[in-house]
């Protein structure tokens, strides 16, 4: 049958088909309205459980081991190295002890802070690799309450309660009162500074006073530094900014808006997702849409001393929604002077000039060498000069010298002022622009002829970087040259590595490739090398989903894509994959449509859905179906626009856009009704009763609900899909407090997942029987279900459906008065919620607050 089946995924309240998909936010079925945070959330996975004996405990110690040590040798505490990391000390020394797990993001950031050359990163492969081996060992029915984190507030002031409770006295409750969950993370954005940065004192001391008084009056100051390309205001704004990191305590945020570039230019969204991501905020409480994402901004900066750096901005109206805040500071970077920013917005311009002739050969000192400047002065200033002592040129032209040692200085001058004179013959641009474009052209025509066309290649390519293996894939040649040849373009100082082996062009120069692949026969080739780009990066995202996706229904039209891609060995290569490659994803997806690859355009974003669903990046992800969409239809693709159309219903219901989720999903049906594609259908259903649940149309909802389970018992491959159906009616009706009718489905629902061996499938269906069981007062029997619930979630690691449970167990004991079992029950959810930066969280601490209000109050009557 030609469906992906993962249409389930999302839109309804579980999701069976990602292997870290958790139990979805059950809706409270307390008399109370359902709470704002109970909505579809994806595991963070940056919690993992802990860790059994034997070799599995025998790699955590190693890696526990080799932190301690880095830590100790960098003179780090547990808090400072927990706080330059954006995690909490407790998760630190959990680790250190080996009580917890570690994570690969966990590691990589380690290693990131304690310049340990990626040490960490190996021992996390390590741990991971005997992990995955012993993960599906049996744990128990029943896990013990794990640890209080005692340097958390919340979690420290419910254990001075319960240790006074123990002690025969009420409880305090006054420790809970100004104490609320809320998002704090330091982040640490900014990008590590230039090599050989030189000069610019004045400018550095400048950027001090102004940052004085950024720190220190009201409002956010803001400071644009503008000058023409090259002159190095990307390197100077790093630069003061890591020099001055100590004075920004609420943490540093860095984005290039690739204003100038040839490329996409970034989007404000896409810059607010990813500061709002550094901030702390976990993906399913991202908003979807720009009003919100700087309103949510604004709150979390509030009288905060954060640093935020824009760089490369094209216009005002960039900067304008950052400008938020009361003590911190904005620091712009543009080739326009925007005059606007300054009358409007109170903005302090400088405007960067030249290096003076003693820095511009100091820097020709550090990267050609001392030794050749000051045996022929004269040239090296003559030479400065001829690069218009902008830093760019001279590291371009510094590089050219340092790989012909042999040639005096004056040589290489004289060459560079021909290639100048040339230049400026053909040229009606300003000086800045000539003198570039005579630099690269001089580099340029020194590289041999393969290497000249990848440098080509790279200019007219989609994306803002690439990986080695996409390089080669686009030139058409091994791993192996083309990774000399990148070296060399590399030392020439043509193309800047990136972290991972990926490889991007300074704006000016992927505009000087664009130029010389001028003539239609050289384009028409390299469009043709663009398309075989193309058919790799589907390949690669396939292989990538069906990591993300394993269990899914393969479409047979996704085998036109060529056989090659990146290939991958597990879940998380996959997700690393995707996460590096995502900024590239919606340029391939335009280009597609531009050469008319539209079939394929269609098909990516599909292929994109889990990987969405996991992360939550909301305006890439609806970016990707508006494109797909149109692709779609050009292609008359009714397929893929049925698949796309109920995508950009899930994304509409998450962001509680619920009329046109409505929407989106009955125009899904529609179009599968219209290719009688009655699998495609049947999902299309299920989400449909979904979004008609979160509108309050329960009648309608059942009805579809109940067409959608009558198509699953018909066709082939429906099993999973009428479970996943069966576990979403449950859900719904379970809010609605129709809790009778919830056994049925419940029950049916974990049968099911039972003998597919979905152990996650069967603790959602285990946690709809336990409240339903709740609500009808038959609270042994909820008992039961939920202890069955949190032995399989055990086994399986999820850890966000362990805190659920472990929530609902605490409620269940406060309603009988077992007040110990309730507060540790309840002390666990919070402790996991907190761990994970989820929702919940505000709901748990709610709970235990007034747990021990009840308790109080029953002690004193």
């Amino acid at each position: 049958m030609d469906t992906t089946g993962r249409t389930a995924d999302d839109e309804g309240p579980v999701d069976h088909f990602h292997p870290n998909a958790h139990l979805r936010a059950v809706p409270d079925t307390s008399d109370a309205a359902p709470l704002p945070e109970d909505k579809p959330h994806t595991t963070p996975r940056d919690r993992a459980p802990e860790i059994p004996e034997g070799p599995v405990r025998q790699a955590a110690q190693a890696f526990a081991a080799e932190l301690i040590r880095l830590r100790t040798a960098a003179g780090l505490s547990q808090l400072v190295l927990a706080r330059s990391m954006g995690y909490t000390k407790s998760y630190v020394t959990h680790v250190e002890r080996c009580t917890q797990a570690p994570t690969q993001p966990f590691a990589r950031r380690a290693d990131q802070i304690l310049g340990s050359a990626e040490a960490l990163t190996r021992l996390w492969h390590a741990y991971h690799t005997v992990h995955v081996a012993d993960r599906r060992r049996p744990r128990g029915p029943l896990p013990a309450p794990s640890a209080v984190d005692t340097t958390s507030q919340m979690v420290h002031a419910a254990t001075r309660a319960q240790e006074s409770f123990q002690a025969g006295s009420p409880p305090d409750n006054r420790n809970f009162q100004a104490i609320q969950p809320s998002y704090r993370v330091t982040p640490r954005l900014l990008p590590p500074p230039v090599k050989h940065f030189t000069g610019r004192s004045a400018e550095l001391s400048a950027l001090d006073r102004l940052l004085a008084t950024a720190t220190q009056s009201e409002g956010p100051r803001t400071v644009l530094l503008s000058g023409p390309p090259g002159v190095g205001k990307t390197a100077l704004a790093i630069e003061w900014a890591n020099r001055a990191i100590d004075s920004f305590d609420g943490g540093q945020l860095y984005a290039d808006l690739r204003g100038f570039d040839l490329a996409r230019p970034v989007r404000t969204e896409e810059v607010f997702d990813s500061f709002l991501r550094a901030l702390g905020i976990p993906p399913t409480d991202l908003p979807g849409f720009l009003g919100a994402q700087e309103s949510l901004f604004r709150n979390l900066i509030a009288q905060r001393k954060i640093l935020v750096i824009l760089d490369n901005v094209e216009s005002a109206e960039n900067v304008r929604p950052f400008l938020v805040g009361t003590t911190g500071a904005v620091l712009a970077t543009s080739r326009n002077r925007l005059p606007g920013l300054a009358a409007r917005d109170g903005a302090q311009a400088m405007v960067l000039d030249m290096l003076n002739n003693a820095d511009s050969l100091t820097l020709l000192r550090k990267t050609v060498g001392p030794q050749i400047v000051d045996a022929a002065p004269e040239a090296a200033s003559r030479l400065a000069e001829f690069c218009g002592r902008l830093p760019l040129a001279l590291r371009i032209a510094g590089q050219q010298i340092a790989t012909r040692p042999h040639l005096a200085l004056d040589r290489h001058a004289d060459a560079l002022m021909e290639e100048i004179d040339v230049l400026d013959a053909l040229l009606l641009d300003d000086d800045e622009r000539t003198i570039l474009t005579s630099v690269f052209s001089w580099s340029y025509r020194k590289l041999d002829q393969p290497t000249a066309r990848l440098f080509r290649l790279l200019g007219l390519a989609p994306g803002r970087s690439l990986g080695t293996t996409a390089v080669s894939m686009l030139c058409g040649i091994n791993s192996r040259s083309v990774r000399k040849m990148l070296r060399t373009l590399v030392n020439t100082h043509l193309v800047e590595e990136l972290p991972g082996e990926h490889f991007s062009l300074h704006d000016l120069l992927r505009a000087y490739a664009c130029s010389l692949a001028g003539n239609e026969e050289i384009v028409n080739e390299e469009n043709s090398e663009i398309r075989q780009l193309i058919h790799w990066y589907a390949a690669s995202v396939d292989n990538a989903d069906q990591f993300l996706t394993p269990g899914r229904v393969e479409r047979d039209d996704v085998n036109e894509i060529s056989p090659t891609g990146e290939t991958f060995t597990s879940f998380d290569e996959a997700l690393s994959w995707l996460d590096q490659e995502r900024p590239n994803l919606v340029d391939i997806l335009r280009r597609a449509m531009e050469i008319g690859e539209h079939h394929l355009a269609a098909i990516i974003p599909n292929l994109l859905w889990g990987y969405f669903n996991l992360t939550k990046h909301w305006s890439d992800w609806i970016e990707c179906n508006t494109l797909g969409l149109a692709a779609a239809r050009l292609a008359g693709d009714t397929k893929s626009e049925a698949y796309l159309t109920m995508s950009q219903g899930v994304v509409f219901r998450n962001l509680r856009q619920v009329p046109d989720a409505v929407s989106h999903h009955r125009s899904a049906v529609l179009l599968f009704e219209q290719l009688d594609d009655r699998l495609g259908l049947a999902y299309a259903l299920q989400n449909l009763a979904n979004a008609e649940s979160a509108d309050n149309s329960i009648e309608s909802a059942l009805a579809h609900f109940g067409r959608a389970l009558e198509i699953f018992q018909t066709v082939p491959d429906g099993r999973r899909g009428r479970a996943v159906t069966l576990n979403s009616k449950a859900i719904a009706l379970n809010s609605f407090s129709r809790h009778e009718e919830v056994l049925e489905a419940a029950e049916e629902a974990k049968t099911i997942m039972h003998v597919m061996g979905d152990s996650q499938g069967e603790a959602i269906a285990l946690l709809s029987l336990g409240l339903a069981f709740s609500k009808l007062h038959r609270n042994e029997e909820a008992l039961e279900s939920y202890r069955e619930a949190l032995s399989l979630q055990s086994t399986i690691n999820d850890r966000y459906g362990e805190a659920q449970v472990l929530l609902a167990l605490g409620q269940l004991y406060a309603g009988e008065r077992r007040w110990h079992e309730a507060q540790v029950h309840l002390q666990d959810a919070l402790q996991i919620f907190e761990d994970l930066q989820a929702p919940e969280r505000t709901r748990a601490a709610a709970e235990l607050e007034k747990l021990l209000e009840d308790q109080q109050g029953a002690s004193s009557s």
